[in-house]
């Protein structure tokens, strides 16, 4: 079931938001669906997020975009309370928030997952979309829930 979000006030007015969707803004991983959300949001300060959803990663994308700093927090936090949902998703979607200062508490929880969990999370090719850095970072880690011949055959794969 989907979780409904609010914060204290609305924010609004917002001029980066408004400039945008005057002009179309649309650059980014995210829909026009996603960006009619992110506004909704800033007038309402109400959100609703369904589980395992991987518009959530594009919502907060698109919040981390412009600013909406709540809104990428309250995506972060519900992003990783449900990290087993997204397994199959995790390698890019870590990719694509790796150097984002504003996930990084949810890089570190994803990394953390995916270390825990690295045969699900790492198989079935999903490791090809992990840069080298990232690479590196995940089978570096001491904590790391695969055999040495696992993780050669990780890297291989890679």
């Amino acid at each position: 079931p989907a979780e409904q979000f609010s914060v204290s006030s609305p924010m609004l007015p917002f001029p980066g938001l408004a400039a945008a969707a005057r002009g179309g803004e649309s650059s980014g991983p995210w829909s026009g669906a996603e960006f009619r959300r992110l506004v909704r949001f800033c007038h309402t300060g109400q959100v609703t997020l369904a589980p395992g959803a991987p518009e959530t990663l594009a919502l907060a994308l698109c919040a981390e975009h412009f600013g909406v700093a709540a809104l990428t927090d309250i995506c972060s936090r519900f992003i990783r309370h449900r990290l087993a949902a997204w397994e199959p998703l995790l390698c890019a979607f870590l990719q694509s928030i790796c150097g984002i200062e504003a996930f990084a508490t949810l890089e570190e929880a994803v990394c953390r997952y995916t270390c825990e969990h690295a045969a699900a999370v790492l198989g079935e090719g999903r490791v090809a979309v992990l840069s080298e850095a990232l690479l590196c970072r995940v089978v570096g880690d001491v904590e790391l829930a695969m055999g040495d011949a696992e993780v050669e055959e990780l890297v291989v794969e890679w």
